[in-house]
């Protein structure tokens, strides 16, 4: 008989078990659902204040003057290539290659003044 109480109890015990392994596994279920949720939630304040910002830029995009920035736009392309062909110009004739001579009185000249003062200088001196 005490046998068969202790059979009973043990089952009644393995019934308990389980049905505690249930409860732990909803539990488990849940707080993963609760993680899932939060995350949701975290995701949808970042998309909120990221649609507070793209309405704010928008209304500046709004507020800026189309107009003057297209005339400011063809100003700067009417300007900047003559600009940019007299930079190169003026770039090409820095990299020119630049020698010097040296005149009489012994001073160096760079070669386009050298050009200029031997033509100058070169009269023709007779002597006696």
């Amino acid at each position: 008989m005490r046998l068969e109480q202790c059979d009973i109890q043990l089952s009644e015990l393995q019934n308990q078990i389980e049905n505690c392994r249930e409860v732990i596994s909803s539990i488990d279920k849940e707080i993963n659902e609760s993680g899932a949720t939060i995350s949701n939630l975290r995701d949808n304040i970042i998309v909120q204040k990221l649609n507070i910002d793209i309405a704010k830029i928008q209304s500046e995009i709004e507020s800026y003057d189309m107009e003057e920035a297209a005339k400011a736009r063809r100003n700067y392309d009417d300007k900047y290539e003559p600009a940019k062909r007299r930079e190169d110009k003026l770039s090409e004739v820095v990299r020119l290659p630049l020698t010097f001579h040296r005149r009489s009185n012994r001073s160096l000249v760079p070669s386009t003044y050298w050009r200029a003062w031997r033509s100058e200088s070169s009269v023709e001196v007779t002597r006696k």
